[in-house]
């Protein structure tokens, strides 16, 4: 089974794959170090943000980038822990509500006031997410083989996430009782 994969490795083999002279390298820092991404087309073109898919990278946009619109500025983004970009800080999970923050970043950082999306996968449910926080923020999306958030009754998540927390309490109480008495006997 494989237990590791190197993202990195991954994204600068994607990277070889294509024409380096249409797209050039970015890096967006962040507190818990960078977001790594890929832009093609015109800088001062109508922006757009590329967001790939779970376990992808942006390499993934390659194909359908290197053909934008003239007068287009497509910049396909590593997403946090993937390709390039750095990792969350030890114990952050990997959330779709977290990716609206990113995104969110990636706009301030570019200084967009309005910008479209077009999202592949977990990509396109970001795209949905974010696009639906702030409509106002959001011309145009596109979202490619769609994984959508899991929708729930907010007391319906909360019973979950109290039960999840209490099994997994419980199981780390049992395994430190295990061990114990196999230390003991």
């Amino acid at each position: 089974m494989l237990r590791h994969v190197n993202n990195s490795l991954v994204r600068r083999f994607s990277t070889t794959m294509t024409d380096r002279s249409q797209f050039k390298e970015i890096e967006i820092p962040v507190p818990w170090g960078k977001i790594s991404g890929k832009s093609w087309g015109d800088e001062d073109g109508h922006p757009w943000l590329g967001l790939h898919g779970w376990l992808d990278n942006c390499g993934s946009l390659d194909l359908i980038a290197k053909d934008w619109p003239s007068g287009h500025n497509i910049v396909a983004i590593d997403y946090p822990g993937h390709g390039l970009s750095s990792h969350l800080p030890n114990g952050s999970m990997y959330h779709y509500l977290e990716g609206s923050v990113f995104i969110e970043r990636v706009r301030k950082h570019f200084k967009w006031d309005k910008f479209s999306l077009v999202g592949h996968s977990m990509g396109g449910g970001l795209s949905a997410c974010y696009s639906g926080l702030f409509p106002d923020k959001v011309d145009h999306v596109i979202m490619i083989d769609l994984v959508r958030p899991v929708c729930r009754t907010a007391d319906l998540m909360v019973k979950r996430a109290r039960d999840e927390n209490l099994k997994s309490h419980r199981s780390k109480i049992l395994f430190f009782v295990i061990n114990t008495y196999l230390a003991f006997h």
